[in-house]
């Protein structure tokens, strides 16, 4: 499956690739290959699944603040979930 990819990060860098596959566990369990600068690409995955999450409620509070400030209704479709 990753037998293309290099098995070291040492390799990885002296052959310019991005990522490398050393077939050992993550501290986080993933059996995933890595990106140079260190990161299991599974565990960066999961970051960014989370990340997506958290902003678009991060902006409808703000947006909540903003309009309450103002005087100002907004719909309550687009602030449905935000406490």
């Amino acid at each position: 499956m990753y037998e293309d990819l290099p098995r070291t990060k040492r390799e990885a860098q002296q052959l310019g690739a991005k990522r490398y596959f050393t077939g050992r566990l993550c501290c986080h369990g993933h059996l995933s290959p890595r990106y140079t600068y260190g990161a299991c690409i599974a565990c960066k995955s999961e970051q960014r699944k989370k990340a997506r999450k958290i902003v678009p409620l991060a902006i409808r509070k703000a947006l909540l603040k903003e309009a309450n400030s103002s005087g100002a209704s907004i719909a309550p479709a687009l602030v449905k979930g935000c406490h």
